[in-house]
């Protein structure tokens, strides 16, 4: 759950560090957020979504890291799951510090 936890903060800070206006942030986050709830078993089976559904679901981290959670709420560890979770993480840092590297420190945006 920290490994989740961990690159999901790492991957908003850096979406947070590259964008630089309030207009574009809610823009990027509706587009971001609604394929991420969508292609994830949130709500229900990735087995009884269409096949589109399913083959975008294979390349959502969101799939992994609930498969994850779900299964060490019953005991059971996936460790698929486990492992995509642990490889999110270095990504995840990858993508900060390329993110802040390119950053601006103070935004432009006024008022």
């Amino acid at each position: 759950m920290g490994l989740s936890l961990a690159s999901w903060l790492c991957f908003g800070v850096a979406l947070g560090m590259a964008i630089d206006s309030y207009h574009r942030r809610d823009l990027v986050l509706s587009l971001a957020t609604l394929p991420l709830a969508f292609t994830a078993p949130l709500f229900w089976r990735v087995e009884a979504a269409p096949a589109y559904l399913r083959t975008l679901s294979l390349v959502n981290p969101l799939r992994y890291h609930v498969s994850l959670l779900r299964g060490l709420s019953v005991g059971h560890v996936d460790v698929a799951a486990l492992a995509v979770t642990g490889a999110c993480l270095p990504v995840a840092l990858g993508v900060l510090a390329w993110s802040g590297r390119r950053a601006e420190l103070l935004s432009g945006e006024h008022g």
